[in-house]
């Protein structure tokens, strides 16, 4: 990896701790909200049973033994890399705390508690952004991330996103219990779901790919169209349709979101005819990011 790479990804790892940490300390903490996976449940534990240890730490520790079944299930690399994410976190957690008090005077001023529904919303966006630009940066905090990747691993009828938000269902659930208040899940449950909207958002991308698989009898024209009209290469594949059995040609074109309706009015103009699939593609390898 270049010394530039590798500079712009402990900068994204830095900048997502750090609001990952804020949204976690002056928002969701104070709040008693409880976001999911191990962050949310090491802040639940500090809360309800004054553990004499920062939260930070606890989410440090209470991931120890994740590292150790990712390094023996998955392997030396992926353990480094939720080490330093894990790490990278907890450490802006303990350091942002003891802002937490000038932090609540400024948000609360004369109030005398929070909005829990405005500190689920807020909170669960900057937690998202935060933890976005850490899996940007090509680490990740462990957590949830772990576990589903070693079901994965070992059971392979339960697919990431499955299992991550089981992790998730069963912290929201235990913060029910710790908490004894059905709110208090419900507001976590707000926060796991912006936030996750958040993580993706960010990591991939505001102005994100998509991709266009267009079935056309005019494959050369509309290629040249494309090119001319966005700058975006274009792939033909011959195929044959099993309804008519005819030949026919298949076109896959990656463009950015932004450009999608100038391509769609261009297809319609060249050929009424062509079939069209439109699907989002969160990452791109290749020449397309550098035309």
């Amino acid at each position: 990896m270049r010394v530039q790479d590798a500079l712009k990804n402990t900068l994204y790892v830095l900048l997502g701790s750090c609001l990952a940490a804020a949204a976690f300390n002056f928002l969701l903490i104070p709040a008693h909200i409880a976001p999911g996976g191990i962050s949310g449940l090491s802040s639940a534990l500090c809360d309800v049973f004054n553990i004499p240890v920062s939260v930070g730490t606890l989410l440090f520790l209470l991931n120890v033994p994740l590292f150790v079944g990712g390094y023996l299930y998955i392997g030396k690399n992926f353990a480094i890399q939720s080490l330093i994410g894990t790490f990278a976190f907890s450490m802006m957690t303990n350091l942002l705390s003891p802002l937490t008090r000038y932090a609540v005077s400024f948000l609360l001023g004369e109030n005398t508690e929070y909005d829990k529904i405005i500190c689920a919303l807020w909170g669960g966006a900057i937690l998202g952004a935060g933890l976005g630009f850490v899996f940007k940066g090509g680490a990740t905090t462990g957590g949830s991330d772990i576990i589903a990747r070693i079901v994965c691993k070992k059971f392979n009828s339960f697919s990431m996103g499955q299992t991550i938000l089981l992790c998730d269902i069963v912290v929201v659930i235990i913060v029910a219990l710790l908490y004894r208040s059905f709110s208090a899940a419900m507001y976590s449950a707000v926060a796991v779901f912006i936030s996750s909207k958040l993580i993706d958002t960010v990591e991939a991308g505001v102005n994100y790919a998509r991709q266009l698989t267009i079935v056309t009898s005019k494959p050369d024209e509309l290629s040249r169209e494309i090119f001319q009209s966005v700058s975006r290469g274009v792939t033909k594949i011959e195929a044959l349709g099993m309804y008519s059995h005819s030949s026919t040609n298949v076109l896959l074109c990656v463009v950015y979101k932004s450009q999608i309706g100038k391509v769609r009015r261009l297809i319609i103009d060249c050929d009424p005819d062509a079939f069209t699939v439109v699907s989002d593609v969160r990452t791109v390898i290749g020449e397309f990011e550098h035309s």
